[in-house]
């Protein structure tokens, strides 16, 4: 069973890294058509993804809790392009 479970986290960890490829691609492909398009990355945690297709005229606005927002001012600064927001995603 310990096999098993090795192979199925190994695909795991591939379909989650394809996920992420596609993810871009696509960005890339809209950006080429809409360069001046603002990226919006809800609940954005530590994740500098955006950062790989920011073009020069577009912006990216990554949005998530203020303890989260804090910690990535620490650890990921924001480019010149880029804005880091404190906010929930629901009200109430």
């Amino acid at each position: 069973l310990e096999g098993k479970k090795s192979v199925m986290y190994q695909f795991g960890y591939l379909e989650v890294a394809m996920r992420q490829y596609d993810f871009i691609w696509g960005i890339n492909d809209y950006l080429a058509t809409h360069s001046k398009a603002s990226i919006v990355n809800l609940g954005c945690g530590l994740d500098n993804m955006t950062r790989r297709f920011c073009n020069k005229d577009s912006y990216i606005y990554n949005i998530d809790f203020k303890d989260v927002i804090e910690l990535r001012n620490e650890l990921l600064p924001c480019g010149e392009s880029e804005e880091n927001i404190a906010s929930g995603v629901f009200k109430g």
